[in-house]
């Protein structure tokens, strides 16, 4: 009976091994830091600030969704693209690439955005926001038009 319980201790052990690759991969060249749904962006002095991170929005004249990027460690040249995805997860919105960063050069942190525009023909419900840099998804959310 020992001889069987230690038999499967020894099994059950080695379910709990993990083997690491010998090498660790590259930190990605930029990574998505924090991504905030807000109404409103504040300019000033070459830098940006997001309003209040929210889960819902209104429709109306002026009215739109912001999704706001902070990057860290962005080295090189790189692309981002936002992807807009109303209630019945049909594609309604897809921004044109945005370059972040510069060949040769790297950054601690970046920022970038895209706004969705919340006029009244907008369809109420809830969508999702995909951001994607050079081609790959780093982000989404998902957020209420009322």
């Amino acid at each position: 009976m020992a001889a069987l319980l230690a038999a499967a201790l020894l099994a059950a052990s080695f379910g709990c091994v993990r083997i690491l690759p010998k090498d660790r991969p590259d930190p990605p060249a930029a990574a998505v830091d924090r991504h905030v749904l807000c109404a409103s962006v504040k300019t000033a002095e070459g830098w940006a600030d997001p309003g209040p991170d929210a889960a819902a929005f209104s429709r109306g004249s002026g009215a739109a969704v912001h999704s706001f990027l902070e990057l860290r460690g962005v080295r090189g040249r790189h692309e981002a693209a936002w992807r807009w995805y109303g209630p019945s997860g049909l594609l309604l919105r897809a921004s044109d690439p945005v370059a972040i960063g510069e060949d040769g050069r790297t950054y601690a942190r970046y920022i970038a955005w895209d706004k969705l525009a919340l006029h009244e023909g907008r369809e109420p419900g809830f969508w999702t926001v995909a951001v994607l840099i050079d081609g790959r998804l780093a982000s989404s959310r998902s957020f209420e038009v009322r």
